[in-house]
């Protein structure tokens, strides 16, 4: 539908804006066409079917006034033009636009999005606390990994990933390299905190899901310093 009028979020336009669609060539008799038509109206209340206001344009105060659908389509049957026939119909496509989205099949739809996002936005914000609270608590994660928890945190809020994160080399955790040897991620764990090799020369600790439950443990991966560290070590054993 085109907009013949402006009509605010509510669907409700202006005394001026009306005045000068059904009147385009004689804008000078605006104040007391609203005069006569709008507060001398004895069966149109203020407050209740139009709300004055000054808008200032070129330096100069006006008063104008926001109409009620119902107040709009009867200032339309008092023009008796064929301008005013339009301005009517198109306020009773308004109306019918605006009933449809009060109905309470649409409240009760855009309620239960609202309700969504809201518990979406809820669970971000949890997820962002615990987040931070692991960056802040933890005394055996890198540094990289503590900022790649703050910088996953400040996502989860926002929604997008838009920040840069540190470089990191390749990394190896215990179970790469016990395949690579034929042994056994436990095995390969235990060589190297006897060599002391789980140190930031050789990696960082990174938060890993815990495979008997719901918890993230700390775990090791190794830089290809430490990579080659370790096999060492494990020729050595």
């Amino acid at each position: 539908m085109n907009d013949l009028i402006k009509v605010d979020e509510s669907g409700k336009p202006t005394a001026k804006e009306l005045y000068e669609f059904l009147s385009p060539n004689d804008k000078s008799h605006y104040s007391r066409w609203a005069k006569t038509n709008i507060e001398d109206n004895e069966f149109y209340q203020k407050g209740v079917d139009w709300w004055g206001f000054a808008t200032v344009a070129n330096g100069n105060e006006t008063k104008d006034y926001k109409l009620t659908i119902e107040f709009s389509k009867h200032l339309c049957m008092l023009s008796r033009t064929e301008r005013g026939k339009q301005a009517r119909n198109y306020f009773i496509e308004v109306e019918k636009r605006y009933k449809k989205i009060a109905s309470p099949e649409t409240v009760s739809l855009q309620a239960k999005a609202k309700n969504a996002e809201a518990r979406l936005i809820n669970a971000r914000r949890k997820d962002a606390e615990f987040l931070l609270e692991v960056a802040k608590q933890s005394k055996t994660l890198s540094s990289e990994s503590r900022e790649l928890l703050t910088i996953n945190a400040v996502e989860r809020i926002a929604g997008e990933g838009f920040l840069p994160r540190p470089k990191v080399d390749k990394l190896y955790s215990a179970t790469d390299i016990a395949e690579e040897n034929g042994l056994s991620p436990n095995m390969v764990g235990r060589i190297a905190t006897k060599n002391n090799l789980k140190i930031d020369q050789y990696g960082i600790t990174v938060l890993d899901q815990s495979a008997s439950s719901a918890k993230q443990i700390p775990s090791f991966r190794y830089n290809e310093a430490g990579r080659q560290a370790l096999l060492k070590a494990i020729a050595d054993a």
